[in-house]
């Protein structure tokens, strides 16, 4: 399988392109009186009583595929995972799922260009399982996937070496139904930082976090920001300087440790809201949060909480 090189970034750096206006693909739950003529295949799938959400379907694979396509079906799948980030940025639906069609190897941190449109990365279509036939991302060795928009993760296996950092940046991160999590060998596991890995030396301190886990497994979740910023005013973000709201959802999948504000030296002067309705949780800590903490726990398993 080939590698994604384009549009990767190291840590503290973004990577922004020009995305374009993009209104073709596949469309699920579209509503009758939306405009798509140009848009195909559409059904609805959406709860009664609920309103329909619109999806656009876009294609990746690594072998196959060609960054001229549209990427609009498998037939006509693009090569690279930034090129699909950049079609999902550009289209006008409410939501986007980018579809994983073979074993798609990244060699380097990644980092979303900015999008307001959802994504949702996956193995599935709800058609077809290509995780079935080996579809899923690979990654290297200690990489990091940064968030730049709302994104949710689901029906995808994820295989990685020692350790890989997913970095929500206060965006909403979601592991869905049928998340793998596979170390290759020596492997410390998964994290997942609601707020900022390295942040910058001024950053805003008052944004919510947003993570919800329904399957997976996890070394350790973070709530807030793990390191104190670089520059001249670091050590301003180093304790209690964070004040927004960390909402964490769990109802499936296995944590070895939850920090409910940041990490043990990076504390919320904020307020917390936690629920723990299924899955497994090694380890608790809710003593790194200096505002409130509201911690519903009604049905997961927590072996040790401080």
């Amino acid at each position: 399988a080939s590698v994604d090189s384009a549009s990767l970034a190291t840590d503290g750096e973004e990577t922004r392109e020009e995305m374009p206006q993009d209104t073709s693909g596949r469309v699920e739950n579209m509503q009758p009186d939306e405009t798509a003529q140009t848009l195909v295949s559409t059904e609805t799938t959406a709860p009664q009583g609920s309103q329909a959400v619109q999806r656009v379907y876009y294609y990746v694979n690594s072998e196959t595929g060609n960054d001229t396509a549209d990427g609009t079906s498998a037939a006509s799948a693009v090569k690279t995972f930034t090129r699909a980030c950049a079609l999902a940025a550009g289209a006008r639906p409410q939501a986007a799922a980018i579809v994983i069609t073979n074993e798609y190897h990244f060699s380097s941190t990644f980092s979303e260009p900015a999008h307001a449109v959802p994504f949702t990365v996956t193995a599935s279509d709800g058609t077809t399982d290509y995780g079935a036939s080996g579809a899923k991302l690979v990654f290297g060795n200690a990489l990091r996937y940064m968030l730049a928009g709302e994104t949710s993760f689901e029906r995808i296996t994820v295989e990685y070496t020692g350790t890989l950092n997913f970095v929500a940046n206060y965006n909403p991160i979601t592991f869905g139904e049928a998340v793998v999590m596979r170390g290759a060998g020596g492997e410390n596991g998964v994290y997942v930082v609601g707020g900022y890995q390295s942040p910058t030396d001024k950053v805003d301190t008052s944004l919510d976090s947003h993570i919800t886990i329904r399957s997976g497994t996890f070394l350790i979740v973070a709530g807030g920001s793990r390191d104190k910023a670089d520059g001249v005013n670091g050590n301003l973000y180093k304790i209690c300087t964070f004040t927004g709201t960390h909402h964490i959802e769990v109802s499936g999948g296995q944590i070895g440790a939850l920090y409910v504000g940041g990490d043990l030296s990076r504390r919320l002067n904020g307020d917390a809201a936690v629920t723990l309705s299924g899955g497994s949780v090694g380890a608790l800590y809710v003593n790194n949060v200096v505002g409130s903490a509201v911690i519903s726990l009604c049905g997961a398993t927590v072996g040790a909480a401080s």
